[in-house]
C-alpha cells in the first residue's frame, strides 16, 4: 500500500472502525475513492489476523481445559439468532462446567444429542483454512 499523507489520515480515521463498518466502505466502493477502499481492504486483513491470532489462543486454553478430563460431553444451551451458548461438562444430567460462546452466527452444523467428545485427541480448535470453510458454508 502506498503511504502518503491521505493514506495515513485515513489508518487513523478507520482505526477504530468494525470490520463491517470497513466492508461496507468496499461494498459501495462506487461512492469512496480509491485509497479509501484500499485502507479498508488492509484494515479488515489486519484486524481479521489480530482476531484470528487471539481465538486461536482462547482456543487452545478451551482445548486444555477440555482435554483434562477423562471424558466431556457438550450439548446446546442457548441460541437467540445472534448469540450460541454451549455447555461442557463430564456429567451434563447435573451441572455444565464450561460454557463457549460464540456471537454474530449465521450458520451452524453439529450435534444436538449424543455430543461426546474423545479427550485424548485435539476436541476444540479453529481449523487452518477457516476462511474456505465460511466461503462454502
Amino acid at each position: 500500500m502506498l503511504e502518503n499523507k491521505e493514506t495515513e489520515e485515513l489508518i487513523r480515521a478507520f482505526t477504530n472502525k468494525t470490520i463491517v463498518e470497513l466492508d461496507f466502505i468496499i461494498r459501495n466502493s462506487h461512492s469512496h475513492s480509491d485509497v479509501k477502499v484500499n485502507v479498508a481492504k488492509h484494515l479488515i486483513e489486519k484486524k481479521r489476523d489480530e482476531l484470528r491470532t487471539k481465538n486461536i489462543k482462547i482456543s487452545k486454553k478451551i482445548n486444555e481445559l477440555i482435554c483434562q478430563q477423562s471424558c466431556f460431553d457438550f450439548h446446546v444451551l442457548s441460541f437467540d439468532g445472534y448469540k450460541l451458548i454451549i455447555g461442557g461438562s463430564m456429567d451434563l444430567s447435573y451441572y455444565h462446567k464450561l460454557e463457549i460462546i460464540f456471537e454474530d452466527i449465521f450458520f451452524v452444523s453439529g450435534f444436538f444429542r449424543g455430543w461426546h467428545s474423545n479427550t485424548e485427541k485435539t476436541v476444540f480448535l479453529i481449523p487452518d483454512n477457516e476462511i474456505e470453510l465460511n466461503q462454502k458454508y
